[in-house]
């Protein structure tokens, strides 16, 4: 039950840590409303859309083994 309880917090934990809002990225966020609406909809809309079929190209690049064998076979996506 430990190793589960260390399991889940070490995921937190990393989650956290890679997962985080660039500085300033909702700085422009201010007001109520529709006001507020319309600024958070200015942020989100350049955003890129990737469709599931796609995700195999961009897995070539983004998961790429730069840090533990160094030898750019793409990392195990499923564990």
């Amino acid at each position: 039950m430990k190793k589960v309880y260390f399991s889940l917090l070490l995921s937190f934990a990393i989650t956290t840590i890679f997962a985080q809002i660039p500085d300033g990225y909702y700085d422009s966020a201010t007001g109520t409303g529709a006001t507020l609406k319309t600024q958070l909809y200015n942020i989100i809309k350049s955003h890129n859309t990737i469709s599931y079929g796609d995700l195999w190209e961009l897995y070539k690049f983004s998961d790429v083994d730069n840090y533990y064998e160094h030898d750019g076979t793409v990392l195990d996506i499923y564990s």
